[in-house]
């Protein structure tokens, strides 16, 4: 579940602060650093309801520090990623789209919607560096751990 952070962290050692928020038109002018902030929030969340258990994602803090600097954005990161290391606990879920209701969860289960989620925005996060210039060569980067499996699968064996 890790792996989709260490895939950024990578890509934020390599970008400049000038790249990380240039607005895209292939991204509808969203800055690669906006969408790393919103990765990064939903798990900031996440972490600082560890202790009381109770998550709510609705209420970000949508800091522009995060989208704007990649120096901070690459320190949030590293906090993020040294989060991993929390035991699973049983946690519950508010949310707007539930009309508040509560629902069941665990920390371990949000990790993993953080990680999925994080994926999609990787997806469109390589399409911004496409267009930037920038190349990333992890060919599973912004891809589902189940697509990178399906793709490996479809190559065929160099004995056969």
């Amino acid at each position: 579940m890790i792996t989709a952070l260490t895939q950024l962290q990578s890509l934020l050692r390599r970008m400049n602060n000038q790249a990380y928020t240039a607005p895209l038109p292939v991204l509808s002018h969203a800055t690669i650093g906006q969408h790393t902030r919103h990765i990064l929030e939903l798990y900031q969340i996440l972490i600082a309801s560890y202790k009381d258990g109770i998550i709510d994602y609705d209420n970000r803090e949508r800091n522009l520090a995060l989208q704007n600097d990649i120096t901070e954005g690459q320190r949030v990161l590293e906090t993020i990623i040294e989060s991993y290391q929390l035991p699973d606990k049983k946690m519950s879920l508010s949310s707007m789209q539930y009309g508040g209701e509560n629902i069941d969860t665990s920390f371990k289960r949000e990790l993993l919607y953080n990680s999925e989620h994080c994926i999609h925005h990787l997806a469109l996060i390589r399409i911004g560096c496409d267009q930037l210039g920038i190349i990333i060569e992890d060919d599973t980067f912004g891809l589902a751990p189940s697509t990178v499996k399906y793709r490996n699968q479809c190559v065929p064996s160099a004995t056969t």
